[in-house]
């Protein structure tokens, strides 16, 4: 399922670029397929660093405001990491199956995270006397998972000692045959 969920997020950029990247097309279609590329990225990567979109909702509690905030930042931060390891790994990311598991793991916390603060904004609405206490702490141990898997995303050591695990073992399958 993480693999489905990579793929999706994935796709758009894929969509974007790979015509630019495909070594079955010539030269002549490639060329404009990368300058339109390069267009796009040419705004949309600068806007990934950029905390432009700081707005929340109209009519969010003043005390989830916060919570609004540091999804919008690690949004970014996931859409900027997605983009720097295709850029590395081109076509071979797709092998990179504990990168990708990272950053599934940290659209799935943002996610939580957003369907967390939007239900309890639409309850405080109603109840403006609802505790805040579980958002809080919901919203503070995402975030913490959050940094430990960008830690764990640069982590390949691991990567490549599981990699080469899979290859002695598929060795020793082959071998028994």
């Amino acid at each position: 399922m993480k693999l489905f969920i990579a793929r999706e997020a994935l796709d758009p950029h894929l969509r974007q670029g790979a015509a630019a990247i495909d070594s079955r097309s010539t030269i002549s279609q490639r060329i404009p397929a990368a300058f339109k590329a390069g267009l796009h990225y040419a705004v949309w990567y600068p806007l990934r660093w950029m905390p432009l979109t700081l707005e929340v909702p109209v009519g969010t509690h003043s005390r989830l405001k916060r919570h609004y905030k540091h999804i919008e930042k690690y949004s970014r931060k996931l859409s900027r990491a997605l983009f720097h390891a295709m850029v590395l790994n081109g076509p071979k990311l797709e092998k990179r199956q504990l990168l990708l598991g990272c950053y599934v793991d940290i659209a799935t916390e943002l996610f939580a995270m957003s369907c967390a603060v939007s239900r309890t904004d639409s309850l405080l609405q109603k109840d403006p006397q609802q505790s805040l206490s579980t958002i809080h702490y919901l919203c503070s141990r995402g975030v913490e998972r959050i940094k430990q898997l960008f830690h764990q995303s640069k982590d390949t050591k691991s990567e490549h000692r599981g990699y080469k695990l899979a290859q002695e073992l598929m060795g020793e399958v082959e071998s028994r045959q």
